[in-house]
């Protein structure tokens, strides 16, 4: 519970650029700047938040299958 924006994770942002709307949702937010976002800067938000999640993932697919195979073994 962060009031201060400038202490906010990146999904937190991410969140406040995409669900800012003209309905004036951050309202119900306690202390949120009412800023309101094009399309286009929502859109490459997205993007910029899912790059390092699309570099990395290949490289520890092996991981995650093996965590997957690891759990799903009953002992």
């Amino acid at each position: 519970m962060i009031r201060d924006s400038s202490k906010w994770t990146i999904q937190v942002m991410l969140r406040n650029i995409v669900f800012t709307t003209l309905d004036d949702m951050s309202s119900r937010m306690v202390s949120v700047e009412k800023t309101y976002y094009s399309l286009s800067l929502k859109m490459a938000a997205i993007v910029l938040t899912m790059t390092p999640v699309m570099i990395v993932y290949p490289f520890m697919q092996k991981f995650f299958m093996k965590g997957m195979i690891v759990g799903a073994v009953k002992g």
